[in-house]
């Protein structure tokens, strides 16, 4: 949908068999691309939230996939016009859901995003964090106002929530929003209980940006940076741990980096990957391509939290998505496109054993479940042992 007109196309939604991949149910929604899925926790309904000029989130009836209700988000955080077909990249300059998450009591949470340029050229944010009921209404919501800020990819743990402050529009800052951070808040009211603030990484960078690196427990806040900063930090706002991974050195006169895009928390551990080795935007021309790899690329870091590392992993994978198996021992990593060379026989997913002492990356590397294409960057293991 990207590449097209969104006129005219359609995306689909499937229900399979979890085993045989049988399709159970499919339905097809026009000029929109389906951006989230997720199940309440009786399996009674399924929930799908998508990138349009109308952002629909809707609770669907998972046998037939026709709508129980729908919630539009373009009511809240603004429309914006449907991408030429020239415009390869348009369709993310419309609102949708940039997190979806069935909370305990079956409620959902939900980050509405619009980033969007208007006729002049000036871009614009609206961004609101939503709780809505199983029966589709707004019952809480953060800020009271949509705000002029990007807020994406919430995690829960318990009571908590945290969410991803950025910001992409022009002129002056908002001054009551941790932009280039991270605000806590407490569920199901969204009152805000701390802002983790982390500065750019100057000179490099204005602002810090996180892509989907971002995990909570019930102690500790781990973020990880596109400039290959990782931060854990305690329920004071204290760091517990602070690394520089992936962050520029230099190689003779250009700046090279290995950003993070996921992380999560383990057990007494910080789980990360490194991407391959890029120049920081800010220095990036046209004729400039990375003089040598960075010390730290394309890895799988595990380190305690006290700072010792416990173990690591290279590869000629590339790392797309973290997650922790069903039986919270065993981690599953995507494998996806490589910008390096086309071969094609380096996508799917790689198993790790998490558990056991004095093993190193290559020991816990389990199994390698190879696909034809590459994957996208979301996994899951069940306790079953489905992937």
């Amino acid at each position: 949908a990207a590449a097209a007109d969104l006129a005219g196309v359609s995306l689909e939604v499937l229900v399979l068999d979890g085993w045989t991949g049988e399709v159970q149910a499919r339905r097809a929604f026009s000029e929109t691309m389906i951006k989230h899925v997720a199940w309440s926790a009786d399996g009674a309904t399924l929930y799908a939230a998508e990138q349009s000029p109308d952002a629909n989130v809707y609770a669907l009836d998972p046998a037939t996939l026709v709508p129980r209700w729908t919630l539009r988000l373009a009511d809240l955080v603004e429309t914006s016009a449907a991408p030429s077909g020239e415009d390869v990249y348009g369709v993310y300059k419309l609102p949708a859901a940039y997190g979806l998450e069935v909370l305990p009591d079956d409620t959902l949470l939900i980050a509405a995003l619009h980033s969007w340029p208007d006729d002049d050229g000036v871009r614009h944010n609206a961004s609101q964090l939503l709780v809505v009921s199983t029966e589709g209404q707004v019952v809480s919501r953060w800020p009271e106002q949509p705000a002029d800020a990007t807020l994406k990819h919430p995690r829960v743990f318990g009571d908590r929530v945290a969410v991803v402050v950025g910001r992409s529009s022009d002129g002056p800052a908002p001054t009551d929003l941790p932009i280039g951070g991270v605000q806590l808040l407490t569920l199901p009211d969204l009152t805000p209980e701390r802002a983790v603030i982390t500065p750019a990484l100057e000179p490099w960078f204005k602002q810090a940006n996180v892509w989907e690196a971002l995990d909570l427990d019930a102690d500790h806040l781990l973020i990880g940076f596109g400039d290959g900063r990782l931060r854990v930090v305690d329920r004071a706002g204290a760091d517990t741990l602070a690394l520089s991974t992936g962050a520029p050195v230099m190689a003779g006169d250009v700046p090279i980096l290995a950003g993070i895009g996921w992380g999560l928390l383990h057990e007494d551990t910080a789980v990360f990957n490194t991407s391959g080795t890029q120049i920081p935007y800010g220095a990036l021309s046209e004729n400039m391509r990375p003089p040598t790899a960075h010390p730290n690329e394309n890895g799988l870091w595990v380190v305690h939290l006290n700072g010792e590392p416990a173990w690591s992993w290279t590869g000629p994978y590339n790392i797309v998505g973290l997650s922790v198996g069903g039986d919270d021992r065993h981690l599953v990593v995507g494998a996806g496109v490589r910008s390096a060379d086309t071969r094609r026989d380096l996508y799917g997913a790689l198993i790790f054993d998490m558990r056991g002492p004095d093993r190193g990356g290559e020991d816990r590397l389990e199994t390698i479940c190879a696909t034809e294409g590459p994957v996208f960057f979301r996994q899951a293991l069940s306790a079953d042992g489905r992937l």
